[in-house]
């Protein structure tokens, strides 16, 4: 998995919008939409934003 991640197997590319990402698929974005909020839903008093801002420090 090292030999993997040398090798950008995990690069992380942010979006500002699921809707206007270009690398999910048009055909995923409703669904990844939907977990999103079930993710907030379940009682993560984080949201989903506050998270991301955190992965980018």
């Amino acid at each position: 998995m090292r030999e993997q991640a040398l090798e950008g197997a995990f690069d992380t590319i942010m979006c500002k919008g699921i809707d206007e990402c270009q690398f999910i698929p048009e055909e995923l974005i409703e669904l990844v939409k939907e977990a999103i909020k079930k993710f907030e839903k379940d009682g993560n008093t984080e949201s989903f934003k506050d998270i991301v801002k955190k992965m980018r420090r």
